[in-house]
C-alpha cells in the first residue's frame, strides 16, 4: 500500500493496476457532480463493477441533467424531464442519489467526503466531477439586478421567465453565448451580442466560418458587435446600460454573461490534491491520491483543459474502468465542435483556427453554392484539422479521423476543394465504422456502443437514445441511428403539401387583388345563386364569424413556442397547417367579400388581409423549395407577420361595429 501510495502522489506517473481482489469493500463508489461528466462516471462504474455500490451527490436540489442542453430550456423548446439525465433501471438498487447537498471537504485519511450537514459517507473510491463555473469580468456594475450567468439550470429558468425583454444584451460570442442569444431572442426583443475577439466563436471556428455565423446570426435580427469589449454596466439598482470599451453605450434591460468557465477545484485544492489549472490527473483519471479520480471540466491533465462535453464523457469511461481495476489509458481527447445554430451545422475537430496553424500546415477550403463552407488542415499528409458550416454528411467521421491522423492524398485534397468531399463515397454505411468512432458527438457516444445497444434490443433510433443518450441533444446523429438500427430514415413529407397550400393561397390572394368584382348573375331561375353568399345576410354573417374564427385559430398557434401542452407534432406538419389554414383563410375571404374590396376601413382591412396572406404562401414556398433561403425567409416572414397582423384585430373589431351599428 505504501508503494501505491508513493505512485500516486504525483499525477501523470504510472499507477499499478488494481484488480477486483484489492478492494472487496463495502463501501461505496461516491461520485460529487451530476452533471454529463459525473453521471457518466456512474453508469460507467455500475456497468464495469458488477457488485459495487454507487453514491452520487449533487449540489443543485434538480434531478440530474444535461447541461448541454440548458439553450433548449432557455428557448422552451424542452422542460426539465426532457433534458433529465437517468441512470439505466436494472441498476437502481445499487445506486443512491442525494440531490441538494454539498461537500464541504474530503477526509482523505480515513477516506470519507464530510456534506454542508456535517455528515460523513465512507468511499472505496472518490470521483471528482465538479464541473466548473462561470467568470465575471472584472468591470463596474456586475453586481446590479438584471445581470445573469448561463451555467445551470437556475439560470436557465431566470433567464427564460426574462425571454421578451425589450433590451437583452449577451457578453461573449462564443459557443455558449452564441446558443443563449438564439435563446433568448423572442418576438420584440432587441438582442445584442458582444465579443472581444475579432470574430465570432474565435476558439472553433476561422474568419470564414465566422463570418457566416454572423450573417445567419444577424438575419434572424441579433446585432453582433465584435472586437469590443465592456467598460462598465451602469444602473441605479438594475441594469440600464451596458458601456462599451469605446464609449458607445447600449441600452440593457438583461444582460447575460458568458465570457468564460474556470474549473471548480476548491474542493480538491483544500483537500490537498495536487491543482493547477485544474485538478491534475493522470493517464488513468488518478488524482494525486490513489484513491481519488477526477473526470470532466474540473480536470486538467498532460497540462490541458477541456472546456466540451465530449472529452468529460472520455475520461468518465477510463476513471470507471481504473476504479474497476481494468487496463484504460485516456490519451488525450481531440477538440470537436458539433451543434446546430440557427438552422445551420457548426462542425470543428482539431486545429483550424489560424491562431492554431503551425509552420508547414496546409490548408484546403471549399464553399458551396447553398451558402455552406468547408475547411481542411493537413500537415505532412495528415489531417490535423477540420470545419464546417452548413450541412456535411461526413461531418460525424472527422473527429476520429482528426484523433488518428489520417493520410490525405493529394488527389483527395483536390477532390475536396472540387466537391467538398474528402471521402470516395461520403461517410460509408455507419455500421462500417471502427467501434471507437464517435457517432454522437454530443454526448460522446461511439459506434460500439450503438452496435451493442442494438444487439441488445435496440430497434430503432429512439430506443438507441433511450438506452445510450446518443441523438438526444442536437439531433443532428440521427439519421444516422436510424441507418445502424435498420431504420428507415425520416423524409420530409411536408414540401409537397406545404408547397401546395402556398400556391393555392398566392393564386388566390392575386385573383382577389387584381380580379375585378364578380358580377350578379341575373336569373328567374329559383336555384341558388353565387352572389347569394355575399349579398344574403344570414350567410354573410357565417362566412364572416368563420373568418374570425379562422384567425383566431391562427393567433392560438403562437401558443405552440411558450406552452408545453400545445407542442405536439413537430415543425413540418404545423408549417403545413398553417399554410392550409391560409388557404381556407383566403378561400371564405372570396365567399364573404365576392372580390370586392370595399371602400374607406373595409378596403384597409382587406388589403391588410391580403398582404398577410401574400407574406405567408411566399414564405411557405421559400420553405418547400428554396431550402437555402429559410433562415432569412423566417427572420422577414416572422416581421411581415408582426407588422401586418397588429392591425387586423382592430380593422376587424371597426369592421364588426359598423356592420351592427349600421
Amino acid at each position: 500500500m505504501k508503494a501505491a501510495e508513493e505512485q500516486g502522489t504525483t499525477a501523470g506517473r504510472a499507477q499499478r493496476l488494481l484488480t477486483p481482489a484489492h478492494f472487496q469493500q463495502t463501501e461505496p463508489v461516491i461520485v460529487i457532480g451530476t452533471g454529463p461528466a459525473g453521471m457518466r462516471a456512474a453508469q460507467e462504474v455500475l456497468a464495469a463493477s458488477p457488485d459495487t455500490p454507487v453514491r452520487i451527490f449533487g449540489e443543485e436540489a434538480w434531478p440530474p441533467y444535461n447541461r448541454v442542453q440548458l439553450s433548449a430550456v432557455l428557448a422552451g423548446t424542452t422542460n426539465l424531464e426532457g433534458v433529465t439525465l437517468n441512470l439505466p433501471p436494472e441498476h437502481a438498487d445499487r445506486v443512491e442519489h442525494i440531490s441538494g447537498r454539498r461537500i464541504n471537504a474530503i477526509d482523505r485519511r480515513s477516506r470519507q467526503v464530510i456534506d454542508a450537514d456535517g455528515h460523513r459517507h465512507g468511499y472505496s473510491r472518490l470521483v471528482l466531477a465538479t464541473g466548473s463555473r462561470a467568470l465575471l469580468p472584472l468591470v463596474p456594475g456586475m453586481e446590479l439586478d438584471g445581470v445573469f450567468t448561463f451555467r445551470n439550470m437556475e439560470d436557465a429558468r431566470q433567464l427564460a421567465a426574462r425571454r421578451g425583454a425589450r433590451h437583452i444584451v449577451v457578453l461573449g460570442g462564443g459557443l455558449l453565448g452564441m446558443e443563449a442569444a438564439r435563446g433568448m431572442l423572442a418576438p420584440g426583443s432587441e438582442v445584442t451580442v458582444i465579443e472581444a475577439a475579432a470574430r465570432l466563436m474565435p476558439r472553433q471556428l476561422d474568419e470564414e466560418a465566422a463570418e457566416r455565423l454572423r450573417a445567419s446570426a444577424e438575419s434572424l435580427g441579433i446585432d453582433v458587435k465584435i472586437g469590443q469589449g465592456v467598460s462598465a454596466v451602469e444602473g441605479r439598482h438594475q441594469v440600464e446600460y451596458v458601456r462599451l470599451v469605446g464609449g458607445e453605450r447600449l441600452p440593457c434591460d438583461v444582460l447575460v454573461v458568458a465570457a468564460g468557465v474556470a474549473p471548480n477545484v476548491d474542493l480538491a485544492k483544500e483537500s490537498g490534491l495536487a491543482v493547477g489549472r485544474g485538478i491534475r490527473v493522470n493517464d488513468r483519471m488518478q488524482t494525486s491520491d490513489p484513491f481519488i479520480y477526477a473526470v470532466g471540466e474540473c480536470v486538467e491533465h498532460d497540462g490541458r483543459l477541456y472546456g466540451l462535453a465530449g472529452p468529460g464523457l472520455e475520461q468518465a469511461r477510463v476513471a470507471a474502468l481504473a476504479v474497476a481495476g481494468r487496463e484504460a489509458r485516456y490519451r488525450g481527447s481531440c477538440d470537436a465542435t458539433k451543434l446546430k445554430l440557427f438552422d445551420q451545422l457548426v462542425f470543428s475537430a482539431g486545429r483550424v483556427t489560424n491562431e492554431d496553424l503551425l509552420q508547414g500546415d496546409r490548408v484546403s477550403t471549399f464553399a458551396g453554392e447553398d451558402g455552406g463552407y468547408r475547411r481542411l488542415v493537413t500537415r505532412r499528409g495528415r489531417l490535423v484539422g477540420a470545419e464546417a458550416f452548413g450541412d456535411w454528411d461526413e461531418a460525424p467521421r472527422l473527429p476520429d479521423l482528426v484523433r488518428k491522423g489520417k493520410r490525405v492524398w493529394p488527389w483527395q485534397r483536390w477532390r475536396f476543394v472540387r466537391t467538398g468531399r474528402l471521402l470516395r463515397g461520403g461517410a460509408g454505411s455507419v455500421a462500417s465504422w471502427p467501434e471507437e468512432a464517435t457517432v454522437c458527438n454530443c454526448m460522446g457516444v461511439n459506434r460500439g456502443t450503438l452496435s451493442a445497444a442494438c444487439q441488445a434490443g435496440a430497434d430503432c433510433a429512439s430506443t438507441l437514445a433511450l438506452a445510450t443518450g446518443a441523438g438526444t441533444v442536437c439531433g443532428s446523429c440521427r439519421p444516422l441511428l436510424q441507418e445502424l438500427a435498420g431504420e428507415p430514415a425520416e423524409k420530409d413529407r411536408s414540401r409537397l403539401p406545404l408547397a401546395a397550400f402556398s400556391a393555392l393561397a398566392m393564386a388566390i390572394t392575386l385573383v382577389i387583388a387584381f380580379q375585378a368584382p364578380l358580377p350578379a348573375t341575373e336569373s328567374v331561375q329559383p336555384a341558388f345563386q353565387l352572389q347569394t353568399l355575399w349579398e344574403d345576410g344570414l350567410l354573410k354573417q357565417v362566412t364572416g364569424f368563420t373568418l374570425v374564427g379562422l384567425a383566431a385559430v391562427a393567433l392560438l398557434m403562437s401558443a405552440r413556442k411558450r406552452i408545453g401542452r400545445f407542442r405536439k407534432g413537430g415543425y413540418p406538419a404545423w408549417r403545413v397547417f398553417h399554410a392550409g389554414l391560409g388557404a381556407a383563410t383566403i378561400a371564405v375571404l372570396i365567399a364573404h367579400t365576392g372580390l370586392s374590396l370595399g371602400d374607406n376601413l373595409n378596403r384597409l382591412l382587406m388589403l391588410d388581409f391580403l398582404a398577410l396572406s401574400g407574406a405567408g404562401a411566399a414564405a411557405g414556398a421559400v420553405f418547400a423549395v428554396a431550402r437555402p433561403l429559410r433562415v432569412r425567409a423566417r427572420r422577414w416572414s416572422a416581421w411581415a407577420h408582426i407588422l401586418l397582423g397588429w392591425p387586423l384585430p382592430a380593422l376587424l373589431g371597426f369592421h364588426v361595429l359598423s356592420v351592427y351599428y349600421f
